[in-house]
């Protein structure tokens, strides 16, 4: 790129218009939706302009190479819509942006065309040389292709030649005044690379409007200095740019003031961003000179202009007055004394009092004092005084003093802080809050806190603190549950008031209370009865008690009982075997609970010979190196049988589990030589347990 065109010109006019776009804080960001190309579309009173732009950074690096085509459908003739619509091709081939050598001398004439090169063919978007400590190192690499997007869809909203050189701009001309057009704009990006959506617009030259003109143009004059304003909301779909003309004929002739359209965008830094501003250079205070602002469209047309605002430079003030004493006479009067370096200059003085620093001002006098003056008398202060004195001269420019502060002699505190409030959250933020005091000589509040009732306050503000809001932290791990707060007024005497009425919160438990200690559950007439031993911790407000089938993983809430309770019976167990496990938690006011105890379990066999294995019997296969057991029972709801063993007269142990509806077991796990004694008992699905079976022995 720069061995085309010079390097320093490009570096120089990039950088101006980069730093325009980067202290506006524009980003022309990538869209979230399918990628696809949106269209504008607006009808003068022959032709019809087009403006289209991909909307997505890698949709727009393609179509840089394969580029866009469009198509015209006609849909309404003389108000009939057509039966059979006629489309035509606009363009015989792909529109695509001009070549490098061709933006040569695009460059030379138009600033924002160097933008729109350098996104499109520059080695890189970043600016070096001179620049380096300017501030504008803010493309990152990583988000190169954006930002060569967005400056370069930014460059063609502004310059209409940017837009016709990157191929966004098409003019129909060959449109008929009775006809209306559905206009088809689609990026060539093959599908196998990008997906992206077609753009439309529909309309005729029927739908011609004039430009409107920018209203409420507004112009404010200082030393060499003109500021004109206007609502940039009121444009937004319209324009997309503004030109300011002056006139120093009185109108009669115009010049253009902006070098490069001010771009209709959100300055985010602004104090009302719906507002653009322009700042010229005034060559003299005594020449009057008129301003306008023209409007220029997405198409490159100027809008007509605003109606013209005018006005003279004021010449400023060279110095500012200085309030140099202050006399309190009777604590019913105040004599201020100031001075003016350069009285010359000023052709009035006023005085303004506020009970507050950064309050409101208010003058104390109707009519000026003369540029002469130099003391004024204040008939009725009040407890704290704020002055200031204003300079003035012939031309309505104004410098103020500095803010003078004179109080009266005062012993009488404020009252009390009222509706005093105070809210803690779960991290142990607390949040104070009170009724503002009105007393015109506040000057704030101390806040003080405590953790016992019985304790002394301690203040917690280091300085006097001149909000009626206050946020403190406390420790919410330890002993002390509650803590307390006050808060006194302090005047500008530093007379304190008393102590406004105490708030006192509970702290955050953040601590769950220890486990009980089951001791017991067993069977009763009544029921399953369990005992136990409480938390040692003095915040219990109740136990839980939870009760579960022996085996089973997930447990049910029975019953809750007051922190004073140390038993409980269950009487909804029924009059059938049972085998049921207990536990039961502590639980504080904080609804935080605790461990649950270790389980208790309490069994209720069921009686007669449903528990017994009626029958078992062995054999030993040697071929098979097996051997099989076999067994009957008449009990019913048998959910498992467990096959317990035991080698050359040793210890029996469980061996193995079988299924409730199997009744034969084949054990492999068998050494020749080995007498091996088997026993069986049957698991039911209540989660008791039947006696052993008779033992067999099988010699192997």
């Amino acid at each position: 790129m720069e061995s085309k065109i010079k390097k320093h010109y490009i570096e120089y006019v990039i950088t101006t218009v980069l730093l325009l776009i980067y202290s506006m804080n524009v980003v022309y960001a990538q869209n979230e939706t399918q990628p696809g190309v949106e269209v504008i579309g607006r009808a003068a009173k022959e032709f019809i302009r087009l403006r289209w732009a991909p909307n997505d950074p890698a949709l727009w690096k393609r179509s840089n190479i394969y580029g866009y085509r469009l198509s015209r459908t006609t849909l309404v003739r003389d108000g009939n819509v057509l039966s059979n619509p006629e489309i035509i091709m606009l363009t015989d081939s792909a529109l695509k942006p001009r070549p490098l050598a061709e933006w040569e001398p695009l460059v030379k004439t138009e600033p924002y065309a160097a933008v729109a090169a350098q996104a499109l063919y520059g080695e890189t978007f970043e600016v070096n040389g001179q620049q380096q400590g300017s501030g504008l190192q803010f493309i990152n690499q990583a988000q190169e292709l954006e930002q060569r997007f967005s400056y370069a869809l930014f460059a063609a909203d502004i310059s209409v030649t940017v837009a016709v050189a990157s191929g966004l701009k098409w003019e129909d001309r060959s449109v008929k005044p009775n006809e209306k057009y559905l206009y088809k704009v689609w990026s060539m990006v093959p599908s196998t690379e990008i997906v992206a959506d077609t753009g439309y617009v529909y309309l005729g030259l029927e739908d011609y409007r004039p430009l409107p003109a920018v209203h409420d143009v507004r112009a404010s004059f200082s030393d060499g200095q003109a500021q004109v304003s206007w609502d940039r909301s009121y444009y937004r779909d319209v324009y997309t740019g503004f030109h300011v003309d002056r006139s120093t004929d009185n109108g009669k002739s115009f010049q253009r003031a902006t070098r490069l359209p001010i771009a209709n965008i959100e300055n985010k830094n602004a104090p009302d961003n719906r507002i653009l501003v322009f700042l010229d250079s005034l060559d003299t205070n005594e020449q009057e000179y008129q301003y306008r602002v023209i409007g220029i469209s997405p198409f490159g047309e100027a809008g007509p202009p605003s109606e013209s605002v005018g006005g003279l430079g004021k010449k400023a003030l060279s110095a500012q007055p200085v309030i140099k004493s202050a006399n309190v006479y009777n604590q019913s009067s105040i004599q201020l004394t100031w001075e003016y370096p350069l009285p010359g200059e000023v052709s009035a003085f006023w005085v303004e009092r506020a009970n507050k620093a950064d309050g409101i001002y208010e003058r104390l006098h109707q009519n000026a004092l003369t540029g002469s003056a130099v003391n004024f008398t204040d008939q009725k202060p009040i407890a704290v005084n704020y002055y200031r004195v204003i300079a003035e001269n012939d031309d309505g420019s104004k410098a103020q003093s500095g803010a003078y502060l004179v109080q009266l002699e005062d012993t009488i505190p404020p009252s009390p802080p009222t509706g005093l409030k105070a809210l803690i959250d779960s991290a142990g933020i607390v949040k104070l809050s009170w009724a503002e005091n009105v007393e015109q000589d506040l000057f704030g509040y101390r806040v003080y806190r405590k953790n016992f009732r019985t304790d002394d306050f301690t203040q917690i503000t280091q300085n006097t603190w001149r909000s009626n809001t206050f946020y403190d932290t406390i420790n919410i791990n330890t002993l002390s549950k509650n803590v307390y707060y006050t808060v006194t007024a302090e005047d500008f005497h530093f007379n304190p008031s008393a102590y406004a009425p105490a708030v006192g919160l509970s702290r955050p438990d953040i601590v769950p209370p220890g486990a009980p200690v089951l001791k017991k559950a067993e069977t009763t007439r009544a029921g399953v009865e369990i005992s136990w031993k409480p938390s040692p911790s003095d915040d219990v407000a109740q136990y839980d008690i939870y009760r579960r089938n022996a085996g089973d993983n997930s447990w049910s809430f029975i019953a809750s009982v007051s922190e004073a309770t140390t038993s409980y019976t269950d009487g909804s167990i029924g009059s059938g075997a049972y085998a049921y496990e207990y536990t039961l938690v502590a639980r504080d006011g904080g609804r935080l609970e605790s461990r649950p105890s270790n389980p208790k379990q309490v069994t209720k066999r069921p009686s007669g010979e449903t528990l017994v294995i009626d029958w078992l019997n062995g054999r030993a296969n040697r071929e098979k190196k097996e051997i099989t057991l076999e067994w009957t029972t008449s009990a019913t709801g048998v959910e498992k049988f467990q096959v317990y063993r035991s080698k050359d007269d040793g210890p029996f142990r469980y061996h193995a589990s079988v299924k409730g509806g199997h009744q034969t077991f084949m054990d492999q796990h068998i050494t020749k030589g080995n007498t091996y004694s088997y026993r069986v008992k049957a698991v039911f699905e209540k989660g008791y347990h039947s006696k052993f079976s008779e033992e067999i022995i099988i010699k192997y």
